[in-house]
């Protein structure tokens, strides 16, 4: 229970930002999570031609 408008507004956005869009699986990601998604293209190398084989951590 919520005490103001306000307050529920504020919880809502702190669900949606730190668990829902960030943590949970979406199948465009071919669930897996954003985070996850996220690490695993670091990982690999540009697909661009300037790239070199340097990976993006690299640069």
């Amino acid at each position: 229970v919520f005490l103001t408008r306000q307050d529920a507004t504020t919880a809502i956005a702190r669900y949606i930002d730190g668990f829902y869009n960030p943590i949970r699986r979406h199948s465009a990601l071919g669930y897996r999570s954003p985070a996850q998604f996220e690490r695993a293209a670091n990982r690999r190398p540009f697909a661009s031609p300037l790239n070199r084989g340097k990976s993006r951590v690299e640069e």
